[in-house]
């Protein structure tokens, strides 16, 4: 796949509610078990600022 289509499927993966909550799931798992959580940096402008 071309870099711009790998953002255009990431971001409608991003937009997907179903996909949200099953990392939201899987997240709140690794808290529970004490894992360590990733850290990724913000993808816009707006997250940048919170």
């Amino acid at each position: 796949m071309q870099p711009h289509s790998l953002r255009a499927r990431a971001n409608e993966l991003k937009n997907n509610y179903k996909v949200v909550e099953r990392v939201d799931e899987i997240l709140t798992e690794m808290r529970e078990r004490g894992e360590v959580i990733p850290h990724f940096r913000p993808t816009t402008w707006s997250d940048k600022k919170a």
